[in-house]
């Protein structure tokens, strides 16, 4: 028998095994049924294990051959996952405006183009007709906006006001805190139900640290606390329409404690601290010249009374032998004295240029006391 003819012999017996194997419905396992007992001569022949038979005949070989299984498909190169990706996401890539809906039809998500009332830009939507989240880009700049429930009350915007970042919370609809970025620096207005700014805390004008901003019913400015244009702080109080500062509590520019009071922008009197450790109060003319002045000075007190144009009228200090009262005329002066020589009250009137002050009733002359 030639080689062929028993390769031949060999497919034909194996196809058969197979059919037998599928069509006898043998219990065999699926590991058994998934291969086929042969036997083999000297001839060379495959013969099929006889079905019940453990062995093979005297002189054969027993061999065990697996089914024939359908070759799996190679894998796709990268190249061809990499140009089925690119396809994919150009299907998906879709122009505004389009929504996206649930199972019931209401939207989900919408993005704009300038239309309906809505900027360009992503809106999220839930069981309302108006967005409760909005991201817009229009011209003024890129902002968030979010809403309460009801998808049309607004509860706080993020965005650009032109060039300066600004973020606000609002309160049923109602504008009530504002923080952004001004040209100085930033900033927090509050407002209340009415519509009005009561408080603002922002950068000081002048660009010298901070400022506070308390405001009166009106809108008008009530209560300035910051730094003055010399960077000293200070607390302001305002009145009048023009917005005068009618009281100041603060430090000077010597570093020392102040306050001072104003009538219509004219300062009407000051309370300072002296560099000594004493104090000083001083009242003004309409002017603005010291009328009077009140002070502490080397352990004793003085009081000076000026006319508008400067000159001492009057004051009252501390002599040697205890206090000294001086009266003065409209150009200042001397005309009466009044003091302690170390035993008795003289008084000594004048004017004193004139006369000789050592005889008694003429100008220049003197009130002794006596014991």
């Amino acid at each position: 028998m030639s080689t062929a003819v028993r390769l031949g012999a060999l497919f034909v017996a194996v196809a058969a095994a197979s059919a037998a194997i599928v069509w006898t419905g043998s219990a065999r396992s699926s590991s058994e049924e998934s291969k086929i007992s042969v036997c083999v001569g000297k001839d060379r022949v495959l013969r099929l294990l006889e079905e019940g038979a453990e062995e093979c005949a005297t002189g054969e070989r027993r061999l065990e051959l697996s089914q024939w299984a359908e070759a799996k498909p190679e894998a796709p190169e990268a190249e061809e996952e990499k140009d089925a990706t690119e396809e994919k996401q150009a299907v998906n890539r879709v122009t505004a405006p389009f929504e996206v809906v649930d199972g019931k039809g209401s939207v989900i998500f919408r993005v704009t183009d300038d239309q309906d009332g809505l900027a360009r830009g992503a809106h999220v939507f839930r069981d309302v007709d108006s967005p409760l989240i909005s991201l817009g880009v229009p011209d003024v700049g890129p902002w968030i906006a979010l809403t309460e429930k009801d998808g049309a009350t607004l509860a706080a915007v993020l965005g650009m006001n032109q060039d300066e970042p600004r973020f606000q919370l609002y309160q049923s609809g109602l504008p009530a805190v504002d923080l952004g970025s001004a040209m100085l620096g930033g900033y927090v207005s509050l407002t209340n139900r009415g519509g009005e700014t009561p408080a603002v805390l922002m950068s000081a004008n002048h660009g010298k640290g901070g400022q506070m901003l308390l405001f009166d019913a009106a809108g008008d400015s009530a209560i300035d606390l910051g730094p003055g244009t010399a960077g000293n702080p200070a607390l302001r109080f305002y009145a009048g329409e023009q917005q005068h500062v009618a009281a100041a509590i603060g430090i000077d520019t010597k570093g020392q404690g102040a306050v001072r009071l104003s009538i219509n922008n004219q300062v009407a009197a000051d309370m300072t601290a002296t560099a000594q450790g004493g104090g000083s109060i001083t009242a003004y003319h309409h002017s603005g010249a010291p009328a009077a002045v009140i002070a502490g000075q080397k352990g004793a007190g003085y009081l000076q009374v000026f006319s508008e144009s400067g000159s001492v009228l009057g004051s009252v200090t501390q002599g040697a032998n205890g206090g000294l009262l001086q009266l003065n005329s409209m150009s200042g002066e001397p005309m009466v004295e009044a003091g302690n020589n170390g035993n008795v009250g003289v008084v000594r009137t004048g004017p004193m240029s004139r006369g000789s002050t050592a005889i008694p009733g003429l100008p220049g002359s003197y009130i002794l006391g006596k014991r």
